[in-house]
């Protein structure tokens, strides 16, 4: 099984790339997905092989806690960074504060049908 640094090595560091893709939407006020989806699937495939391999990135949530239980809790966290990048792309395009929310009064309808917006 490898180390987190060898992993490291070959593929970079999670939330190395997690900050540098957040720096980015905000200085270049990134407004559209597509235009940074090759940095965030390039962090996707970087917890991918973090997963692969069996082992948390070093310096990455509580250290207290045993390698596995932390390796799934981070990968778990990825769709809070969805969340994040969504929130930081609808930023740019108004003057309005945005902040990720896992639900939005008003957007999604409460019937049973849940995928239809309630527009």
């Amino acid at each position: 099984m490898p180390d987190a640094r060898a992993i490291e090595s070959q593929v970079g560091h999670p939330e190395t790339k997690w900050n540098a893709l957040k720096d980015r939407i905000q200085a270049d006020a990134v407004e559209q997905f597509v235009d940074v989806r090759g940095d965030w699937l390039d962090l996707m495939w970087t917890l991918d092989a973090y997963r692969r391999g069996g082992v948390p990135p070093d310096g990455m949530g509580r250290q207290e806690t045993p390698p596995g239980t932390r390796l799934n809790a981070i990968y778990r966290g990825k769709g809070n960074w969805f969340s994040d990048i969504i929130a930081l792309l609808l930023g740019n395009q108004t003057a309005q504060l945005l902040g990720p929310r896992s639900r939005v009064f008003g957007i999604l309808s409460s019937s049973p049908d849940r995928h239809r917006l309630a527009c």
